[in-house]
């Protein structure tokens, strides 16, 4: 790899290439293997991008695409020696159109750094994820990424209307129109929107973008139960006032006592067990009515928290899961399986979860959630931070997998597959069919395999 290292210098004289330890120390592994990167790639422009991949194709090395590199489903864990091409150097907003509610952008680009380019025109992009300050817009396409805006908009995939793209063999093509519908063909960019960076390298998109609204408003209620604050969100969902984001779940009783006193007597003298937060935006008008449809509705299964808790939350929805002092300083960190669950099912899953959690003896650290989707169900276990703690997640896990397929659920809703699990649990995600349909995509793609191996699944 290191002769390689050299070559490219001279291959790629106006991108950063380096095989330095030091410099590799930023691009290890992240709670996964031990790091297979040997050299990094930081190219400044697409030219370099397609002479790296020709270059590689052709010598058969393994090549990782890199945005923020959070790698938390291990998509950043090749199974073999591998180049990583870090993008965030092409980063540009190219082209913006405020007639067309439009704008592209390269893959390097920061989530954050779009938002505050549209802010000023008076836009605001769809997608709105917790790691929005790190989080590149290749990265959440190649993970095809959800946000706090998942209710109204969706996840990343449904703002693109084009993508320009980087073939394993260097060749830079561009799939899709700038227009929100086509019927010409199959909408090629999802080949890549979710393929965690295994057919080809996202260099920019095309997105449609948001008129910020004129107004917003939050709102909190409280449950007695889990069953009830699921029970109050269907019936919200039913009763066409969903909210444009909500969050809401349980708080395990291992972790009750690390709240603010103010909070411990509430959850005590009212008997909460469940709490959930909501965001309503639009016409001031339109943001009213659905405020006071959904308080009404709310009100039928628990009762109205203080407005400031739900302000709280919207102002800080970003850092929201983030480790708080107490849990620091208790050594309790939070491990989180998020699942996607038919609506039919997931009470009865959730029943499932404390037998397994009762049978570990993690019965008050299990804290159940919904973000976004009445289908969106969360399971985040309150664990020491010490190997008992990792040792209780990987039981839980073993446990869990099976059981959330039996109900017709999934592991991945958010983070994709990466390479946290084992091909028969990727079988199960998959499908035999669909992993088929893989295998030949990547053949005409990917015919020399070069394109993060190991990643979404061994078998394509």
């Amino acid at each position: 790899m290191k002769d390689h290292a050299s070559t490219m210098k001279k291959l790629l004289p106006n991108s950063i290439v380096t095989d330095r330890p030091a410099d590799l120390a930023a691009y290890r592994d992240i709670g996964y293997r031990d790091s297979m990167i040997r050299t990094v790639v930081r190219p400044f422009d697409y030219s370099d991008v397609s002479t790296l991949l020709a270059y590689c194709n052709e010598q058969g090395i393994a090549v990782t695409p890199w945005g923020g590199g959070t790698n938390l489903c291990g998509a950043l864990t090749p199974s073999s020696e591998s180049i990583a091409i870090d993008m965030k150097s092409i980063n540009e907003i190219t082209h913006f159109s405020a007639e067309n509610s439009q704008v592209t952008v390269q893959a390097g680009a920061t989530i954050e750094k779009l938002v505050y380019y549209l802010k000023p025109k008076g836009f605001g992009f769809c997608h709105d994820p917790w790691s929005w300050r790190s989080s590149t817009v290749g990265g959440a396409l190649a993970l095809d990424s959800a946000g706090n805006l998942y209710p109204k908009f969706g996840s990343i995939k449904d703002q693109v209307l084009s993508m320009k793209v980087a073939l394993a063999d260097g060749r830079i093509i561009t799939l899709g129109r700038d227009l929100t519908k086509s019927s010409s063909s199959p909408f090629l960019p999802s080949l890549f929107i979710g393929s965690e960076g295994r057919f080809g390298v996202i260099l920019e998109a095309t997105f449609t973008i948001m008129k910020l609204p004129e107004s917003s408003g939050t709102l909190g209620f409280a449950f007695s139960s889990f069953s009830d604050f699921y029970n109050a969100i269907c019936a919200l969902k039913d009763g066409g006032v969903e909210p444009q984001s909500y969050i809401g779940g349980t708080v395990p009783s291992h972790v009750e006592k690390l709240q603010p006193r103010t909070e411990r007597l509430m959850v005590k003298l009212l008997g909460i067990d469940a709490a959930l937060f909501l965001y309503y935006d639009g016409l001031t008008e339109e943001v009213e009515i659905r405020r006071k449809r959904a308080s009404a509705i709310l009100g039928s299964f628990g009762r109205k928290m203080p407005d400031k808790y739900a302000r709280e939350w919207w102002e800080n929805k970003d850092t929201y899961f983030e480790m708080s002092p107490e849990l620091a300083e208790e050594r309790i960190y939070v491990h989180v399986f998020d699942l996607c669950v038919p609506r039919s099912n997931i009470i009865e899953l959730s029943l499932k979860v404390e037998e397994i959690a009762e049978k570990l003896g993690i019965g008050d650290r299990v804290s159940h959630t919904l973000f976004g989707a009445v289908d969106a169900y969360t399971v985040a276990l309150y664990v020491d931070h010490d190997d008992l703690g990792e040792k209780v997640v990987k039981q839980c896990e073993k446990s869990l997998i099976p059981v959330v397929h039996r109900y017709g659920g999934s592991i991945t809703r958010t983070h994709g597959l990466g390479t946290l699990f084992s091909d028969d649990v990727n079988s199960l995600e998959i499908g035999e069919d669909g992993l088929e349909m893989l295998k030949r995509i990547k053949s005409v793609l990917d015919p020399n395999g070069i394109m993060n191996p190991g990643v979404l699944h061994r078998r394509i």
